[in-house]
């Protein structure tokens, strides 16, 4: 069933130490400072401020 592949993708993904998980919204998208790469400003709503990654 389709929820159980997304389901092992997010078992996965948690497990990454290089990424964040946090509950927001995207505040902004911009280019990063190496060639193909983008900076997410996020609005973390739990614990408040914004997050840039």
């Amino acid at each position: 069933s389709p929820g159980l592949k997304y389901e092992n993708f997010y078992s996965e993904v948690k497990e990454d130490k290089k990424v964040h998980f946090i509950k927001g919204k995207v505040a902004e998208v911009k280019e990063g400072s190496s060639p193909g790469s983008v900076v997410l400003v996020a609005e973390d709503t739990i614990g408040g401020g914004r997050v840039e990654q």
